[in-house]
């Protein structure tokens, strides 16, 4: 019967903390997700928790909540994405490239042009202008609506020409 009970104040609080991230309110959502975890881990509220620290600029914090799904599910595309994201974040440009390359290597992984931008980032950084185009490229092709992403290509192309 516990474990009914955990299950059922995890799904709660993940709800609870979901609604908080949607109108904003991180602070509450971080505690919601926490407690969502307390009762009944799982790869959602994780996630959900690395998005909301991240967003709070705690980028560690995420990194380490992306890692606990990777103990959970090691092919949690995702929790990759996250990582690279934050490790961007945190100007650690290498270790992101790392991460990010291994996103790529997941077939189910449906946020590739995500992936591919952040990489475009990346080869910015560095000063790897065509490089990071070509990221650019590639994020378009799996999304043409990736304004970011075109933005990104057209300003460094021009700052090229």
């Amino acid at each position: 019967m516990l474990a009914e009970e955990n299950l059922k104040a995890a799904y709660q609080h993940f709800n609870q903390a979901y609604q908080f991230q949607k109108n904003g309110d991180l602070i509450n959502a971080i505690q919601n997700y926490r407690l969502s975890i307390s009762n009944f881990p799982t790869i959602e509220a994780h996630i959900n928790l690395a998005s909301a620290l991240s967003k709070k600029g705690r980028y560690k914090d995420a990194i380490e909540e992306c890692l606990a799904v990777l103990r959970i599910d090691g092919k949690e595309f995702t929790a990759y994405n996250y990582i690279g994201y934050n490790l961007i974040k945190l100007k650690k440009y290498q270790d992101a490239n790392l991460w990010l390359e291994l996103a790529l290597t997941f077939e189910k992984n449906i946020n590739k042009h995500l992936t591919y931008f952040n990489l475009g980032i990346i080869y910015e950084k560095r000063g790897k202008w065509y490089k990071a185009i070509e990221m650019f490229e590639k994020a378009l092709k799996i999304n043409h609506d990736f304004h970011k992403a075109r933005k990104n290509m057209i300003l460094l192309s021009a700052r090229l020409n």
